[in-house]
């Protein structure tokens, strides 16, 4: 009787063991499945990188959805996924995807930083800034959220600290997009010496439209008469204007304006129109055609300040 427990007990333990080995085989095999599965979403999401750098944003979602669905909880899918919503100006959803990101990996810096960049598209600075705190907090040596969170806060008109975010953008990482927009803050602030070194050394940095159109903005249109020179507002308007091929409407209204502070009112009527043509804005619009009643009288437009 007992060799037959015996017996029981061995046929029950080579039972269990099989069953331990099946759910080990079957454990390796699902651990395989994972792992090719996280392989496989990392090449779609390579594949939508690619089609981001052609501006196949189409596309690129496409490789996006595809890694997602084999790897629901891929931070960097969404992420990407929330880049390319924003390229199509559809904010709500690139931040329903940075939303995702954040929740599979709360110390994801870049996908807060990406998220403050749409609810400033929004207009939402409050949000942006609280997403840009968190940026900085997760990684306080990335220059970028600096110079966004300066972005949102010159947008709500708070221009000491914006300059004092550029500040810290520049220490991080030295840009002409830094540069020109503190010397936009500086301007401003009336400050309009430090304005103008803070363009010059954009250009210095990178001869980009923004600094160019900037500079001779300034140059066109200040109220402080000691910083108005329409010969080089002319001259960098019109490289802001070439740089920009000719699209930019922004520098074809600075040119109007460096055109009318030289005395030229034809031409700055002619520009002027082509600004008014070319934009969609309606805000836009309006601003321009006052600038061209002006022209119109024969006055040079003045900042108001």
């Amino acid at each position: 009787m007992a060799a037959a427990n015996r017996m029981r007990l061995k046929r029950r333990s080579l039972v269990v063991q099989r069953l331990t080995l099946g759910v080990l085989i079957g454990a390796c095999f699902a651990s395989v499945r994972q792992t090719q599965a996280q392989d496989s979403a990392v090449d779609y999401v390579n594949q939508g990188m690619k089609w981001d750098k052609k501006g196949e944003y189409d596309q690129a979602i496409a490789q996006y959805d595809q890694a997602i669905r084999l790897d629901p909880a891929y931070a960097l899918a969404y992420k990407n996924r929330g880049l390319a919503w924003y390229e199509k100006q559809q904010y709500d959803r690139a931040i329903a995807d940075y939303d995702q990101a954040i929740r599979f990996d709360p110390n994801y810096a870049l996908a807060y930083n990406s998220r403050g960049i749409a609810w400033d598209e929004k207009q939402d600075y409050d949000r942006a800034v609280a997403d840009y705190d968190q940026a900085i907090r997760l990684d306080p040596n990335d220059a970028r959220p600096y110079y966004n969170r300066g972005t949102a806060w010159q947008n709500k008109g708070e221009y000491d600290k914006a300059i004092a975010d550029y500040d810290q953008a520049i220490k991080l990482a030295p840009s002409a997009a830094a540069y020109t927009n503190r010397g936009f803050a500086w301007s401003n602030k009336k400050q309009y010496d430090r304005a103008v070194a803070d363009y010059d050394q954009a250009i210095r940095l990178d001869p980009t439209v923004a600094a160019y159109n900037s500079l001779a903005w300034l140059q066109a249109t200040c109220p402080d008469a000691r910083f108005r020179d329409g010969q080089k507002a002319f001259e960098n308007a019109s490289q802001a204007y070439q740089l920009s091929g000719g699209t930019m409407v922004g520098a074809i209204d600075t040119l109007a304006a460096a055109y009318a502070e030289n005395g030229d009112f034809e031409q700055a009527r002619r520009w002027q129109a082509k600004a008014i043509e070319l934009s969609t804005n309606n805000k836009e619009k309006e601003e321009y055609r006052s600038r061209l009643r002006l022209y119109e009288q024969g006055k040079p437009y003045r900042q108001k300040p």
